[in-house]
C-alpha cells in the first residue's frame, strides 16, 4: 500500500514543487536499497582484487569503473541522508523509511513512536521532497 499524498500541492504552498518532479525524486529515494546493495557488491569486487597488505593490484579498467560507481551511489545515499536530518532530526529518518517501503502516516506511527499528528507528519514529508528538490539542483 503506497501513501496517499496529493502528488502537486497549491502554488502557494510553501513547499510546492511540480508534480512530476515530485515523482521523480519519490523514485530516486526509492532506490536507496538498490544502492546499498550495490555498494555491497562494489566493495567485495574491490577486496577480491587488493593482496594480503591491502594494495590493489593491477585493478582491471571495469573495476576501476565500478569503484567510482561506487561513490556515485554513496553521494546519492548522502543526499538522502542529509535531505533526512534536514528535514527534521527526529522523524527524518521515519520519512526517509516511509518513501522507501511506500508506507502512509499510520503505518509508520504503528512502527514508531512519532509525536507528530498526521498534518505535521505530511508537512515535513513535504519539506522532505522541498529540500531534496534544492540539494538535487
Amino acid at each position: 500500500m503506497s501513501t496517499d499524498i496529493r502528488p502537486e500541492l497549491s502554488k502557494r504552498s510553501k513547499y510546492w514543487i511540480p508534480r512530476h518532479r515530485y515523482y521523480e525524486l519519490k523514485h530516486f529515494v526509492m532506490q536507496y536499497p538498490e544502492w546499498r546493495e550495490a555498494i555491497k557488491h562494489i566493495d567485495s569486487m574491490v577486496r577480491a582484487c587488493e593482496d594480503r597488505n591491502g594494495k590493489l593490484n593491477d585493478i582491471p579498467d571495469p573495476v576501476g569503473k565500478a569503484v567510482e560507481n561506487r561513490w556515485k551511489l554513496v553521494h546519492n545515499i548522502s543526499i538522502c541522508d542529509n535531505t533526512a536530518r534536514e528535514t527534521d532530526t527526529f522523524i527524518g529518518k521515519y520519512i526517509l523509511e516511509a518513501i522507501i517501503n511506500g508506507l502512509s502516516y499510520e503505518q509508520v506511527s504503528a512502527r514508531h513512536t512519532i509525536p507528530y499528528c498526521k498534518d505535521s507528519y505530511y508537512d515535513l514529508y513535504r519539506k522532505f521532497f522541498w529540500l531534496l528538490d534544492a540539494a538535487r539542483k
